[in-house]
């Protein structure tokens, strides 16, 4: 009974929905009728006035696991519903997490090299932020995928959306790939692409988890300042003027980039002579604390192994931009 109150401890019986918790946990022997009853109050109705009981979760967010988390949409799209000009069309929502998916189509006219104009289907992806996580981020990659007929390969674009917050709580953030595809070419009934005045694309999301993102961003070495701010540290009081006024930082950048106009050569090789000793004394620090276990050395030679055949790859893997070049 200890094991099975600690485990109830991680467990965030909040996040579940309430036919899903009567159906589950509720049921459980584990759980006694009262606390069930307390815990089906806090997940109908998240302003209720029911304590929580002891040793639960009080927690509302879910978990994303290991290697993040993935679906996949699939729409219909009539031809006839895309005009030149026109706003766009957007498919039915589909969510994921506590995200609000829609694909956004829409068709439209530019210029090419000839000055002639050309049409193309413009798709992408419009992501809606449906709860608050404060400092929570999440890195998205989309696969675009554009069906044909008899079999053959399908067109293959490449997404990836960025939700930094609490910059977009409540808010959406889309992601266009401007050049889909050729509208001639789409249209074309030997390309196989519009079958019965229909085209069906199909979005495949990958999401990864902050935590992932935030652990790589902390292990990177700390870039030092530029050869101008460690100039303006050393000469702060000497940009101020000797002024008893508290001036803000922007206005001392301001001034310390008017004397860092006028400076001559050689005073600004003395500054970047102490920016390359601060970038010298953090590559000896990293390399004293590498070197502090043996085993360290032979893993990062393989490590460096591994990055050279991937890069040497580069070329061959599909990237993720806004403007793609077709895979068919």
């Amino acid at each position: 009974m200890v094991a099975a109150a600690r485990l109830l401890q991680h467990i965030r019986l909040l996040t579940l929905s309430p036919a899903a918790f009567a159906a589950g946990p509720a049921r459980s022997p584990l759980l006694p009728p009262r606390d069930a009853f307390a815990l089906l109050m806090r997940v109908s109705h998240p302003a209720t006035d029911t304590p929580l009981p002891p040793g639960y979760s009080a927690s509302r967010r879910r978990r994303i696991p290991r290697g993040g988390e993935s679906c996949s949409h699939r729409v219909s799209i009539p031809v006839a519903s895309l005009r030149a000009g026109a706003p766009g069309v957007r498919s039915v929502a589909f969510y994921t997490l506590d995200y609000r998916w829609q694909l956004v189509l829409k068709r439209f006219v530019r210029l090419d090299k000839d000055k002639n104009k050309v049409e193309y289907l413009s798709v992408g992806l419009a992501c809606t932020v449906m709860s608050m996580r404060r400092g929570w981020w999440l890195n998205v990659r989309a696969q675009l995928k554009l069906a044909r007929a008899w079999n053959l390969d399908p067109l293959l674009r490449d997404l990836s959306i960025k939700i930094r917050q609490p910059e977009t709580d409540y808010g959406e953030v889309t992601n266009m790939c401007e050049k889909f595809i050729r509208w001639d070419k789409l249209v074309d009934p030997q390309r196989g692409f519009v079958v019965e005045g229909h085209f069906t694309l199909e979005a495949q999301l990958q999401l990864e988890a902050a935590d992932a993102m935030i652990k790589r961003a902390l292990e990177k070495p700390k870039q030092p300042h530029s050869a101008f701010m460690i100039w303006l540290s050393q000469r702060r009081n000497q940009v101020k003027g000797g002024s008893s006024e508290q001036l803000k930082e922007a206005e001392i950048a301001t001034k310390g980039r008017e004397l860092w106009s006028f400076m001559s050569r050689d005073d600004k090789f003395e500054a970047a002579k102490a920016y390359y000793e601060v970038a010298l004394n953090r590559d000896r620090h990293t390399a004293v604390a590498s070197s502090s276990s043996p085993e360290e050395p032979e893993k990062k030679k393989k490590v460096q192994k591994v990055v050279q055949s991937n890069d040497d790859n580069e070329d061959d893997e599909p990237g993720y931009c806004s403007s793609c070049s077709e895979s068919s």
